[in-house]
């Protein structure tokens, strides 16, 4: 179930909260109204395949005009704070699965479209150096940021000790970002603490087979021939390439490589980890909702459907949840047996 909370602000007097579904919820605990039209899917994924922040995607949501005479408030508000959550069939262990603003965006004879804007952190950091192991980095700034740090699945860099700058101004998240891709890390944000994991690591473990899910694809990206990695200094012109699997197909530059001035040792084995990771299948995987399932989360696929029997591990990288048809879709890089 789909449950919406909307927060109208009233200037002198409490604020208004109007709960609403894409279902009629009549229970002792609250009564949810079929007020919601369409609720875009929201999808948890990082912008990079090696990594990076995981960060949540939204849309936007069309809601029946009713909503606001209902309260008195028409025209409807350009912006209105909105908390989504989705439970099974107990309204108590529902989860929250986006806080943010509206913005209105339209509306007609039948509807009133709003785009969904989540609350995020805006701290920025100008010629910020980040220094010491990649642990410490990510609890230094999560002390900044007022976060808690879960690192109970990272990895220090066997290298030691990371020195890199980020020239300009920069959002804080961003450069996490940055560093944690250059690493093959995922980190996400939930419940006010950043989980920071390995790439290489298991978030719990799951086996499926086809009674479990609707559909299984697999794939391989366009071969890569060479990696390069570009020392971050203003002093130095350094340039560091691993040959890929493959003497042809395109060639792939990590931008920014986050060490000033690494050896080569150093640089090679970050492109090496790259060059694994461009090299696996990526497997896409349709199937009932599952609040459970985690990013970074491993999961073997009994797949039967398929011309001769599959055996495959996949390893989470992104999250979409579709609330219209109960279902989602999952996406990361694995392996065949």
């Amino acid at each position: 179930m789909l449950l919406i909370e909307l927060t109208f602000a009233r200037i002198g007097e409490d604020d208004k909260i109007v709960y609403i579904s894409n279902e009629y919820i009549d229970r002792p605990e609250q009564f949810y109204d079929a007020k919601v039209i369409s609720f875009s899917n929201i999808t948890l994924s990082t912008p990079s395949w090696h990594g990076g922040y995981a960060g949540v995607r939204f849309g936007n949501i069309v809601l029946m005009p009713d909503v606001f005479s209902d309260i008195e408030d028409w025209p409807p508000p350009k912006s209105i704070m909105i908390k989504a959550f989705y439970a099974t069939d107990n309204l108590s262990s529902r989860q929250l699965m986006f806080d943010g603003k509206l913005h209105l965006t339209g509306m007609d004879e039948t509807s009133v479209s709003y785009s969904l804007y989540p609350l995020g952190d805006d701290t920025t950091v100008t010629d910020k150096l980040y220094s010491g192991e990649l642990i410490t980095i990510f609890q230094d700034t999560c002390d900044r940021l007022g976060i808690s740090l879960d690192s109970s699945l990272a990895t220090n860099d066997p290298y030691g000790s990371i020195s890199y700058t980020a020239y300009g101004e920069h959002y804080e998240l961003d450069n996490l970002n940055d560093i944690a891709k250059t690493f093959s890390h995922i980190f996400y944000i939930e419940d006010n603490t950043l989980h920071l994991i390995d790439m290489y690591k298991d978030n719990t473990y799951l086996a499926i087979d086809g009674f479990d899910y609707f559909k299984v694809d697999y794939s391989l990206d366009r071969p890569i021939s060479l990696f390069k990695g570009e020392a971050n200094s203003k002093s130095i012109d350094t340039v560091f390439n691993v040959k890929g699997y493959f003497n042809y197909g395109n060639e792939y530059t990590l931008k920014p490589f986050c060490r000033d001035d690494p050896s080569s040792d150093a640089a090679e084995s970050i492109l090496i980890k790259l060059k694994d990771w461009a090299e696996r299948y990526r497997i896409t995987l349709t199937m009932p909702l599952d609040m459970s399932i985690k990013i970074c989360q491993r999961i073997k696929i009994f797949d039967k459907d398929k011309y001769k029997d599959l055996v495959g591990q996949i390893r989470v990288r992104s999250i979409t949840w579709d609330f219209n048809n109960d279902e989602m879709t999952l996406y990361g890089d694995g392996e065949l047996d």
